[in-house]
């Protein structure tokens, strides 16, 4: 209820590989943020990160 956390999911409904950085999807750069499937923490906001096919991530700020 009082909006410190975002969660967004992020999905490949592809066959093909995707490349996407924080600032794509329009992140906010100040916040910490981390895949809470894989775990994996981004730290560039301009950083890309792949995403293969059929793949879903969950990217939270908390």
């Amino acid at each position: 209820m009082d909006r410190c956390q975002s969660i967004f999911c992020i999905s490949n409904i592809s066959t093909e590989s995707l490349s996407l950085s924080l600032s794509d999807i329009n992140l906010i750069s100040t916040e910490n943020w981390f895949d809470l499937i894989s775990g994996e923490v981004f730290n560039d906001i301009d950083g890309s990160f792949e995403l293969q096919p059929y793949q879903t991530c969950w990217i939270t700020n908390k």
